[in-house]
């Protein structure tokens, strides 16, 4: 069974991502003395993922035989850097919600947030269903590449939170 929305699917949230980004960016510009270089640094990789995530649904709706690949690993990646900094950033939203002069900022957090759940659900989801879609001989390799990435995503998201600190 084919599903022609998956690509569709994966723009979409491609470009949400791409657009969450930009509005961060510009949100994070205003207040460039007052943050870490790690916000930058962090929404940077996102907005590269998010653009990857684009490109491979774009990619897969024309049939180009890379563009699942590129969607396994930027999914993976996504997954495992959601995961990541979800973990980090949410300590920081609870603590700004008790304390009434954070709160306006722990706000800022909450978009994000709900985008990485999304995505911890969804590209577990996609991946699953552009692997069942490939030709049986190239199914593990893309199992491959999905862990992979998710492995590799980890383990980079967790260097640069043990740099950051």
């Amino acid at each position: 069974m084919a599903l022609p929305s998956l690509p569709r699917l994966i723009t979409g949230m491609g470009i949400l991502c791409v657009l969450r980004c930009l509005t961060e960016f510009a949100i994070l510009s205003l207040r460039v003395g007052e943050l870490k270089a790690i916000y930058f640094i962090v929404n940077g990789i996102d907005l590269l993922l998010a653009v990857l995530s684009v490109a491979a649904g774009m990619g897969m709706a024309r049939g180009r035989p890379w563009a699942p690949w590129l969607a396994l690993l930027a999914g993976g990646v996504l997954v495992a850097s959601s995961i990541g900094i979800g973990a980090e950033l949410a300590p920081e939203l609870f603590r700004g919600l008790r304390d009434s002069r954070s709160r306006s900022d722990a706000l800022l957090l909450l978009p994000r947030l709900v985008l990485y759940a999304a995505l911890v659900i969804f590209w577990p989801w996609a991946g699953h269903c552009i692997i069942r879609e490939a030709p049986a001989e190239s199914r593990k390799g893309r199992w491959l590449a999905f862990a992979g990435a998710l492995a590799l995503g980890g383990a980079g998201w967790g260097v640069l939170l043990l740099l950051q600190r």
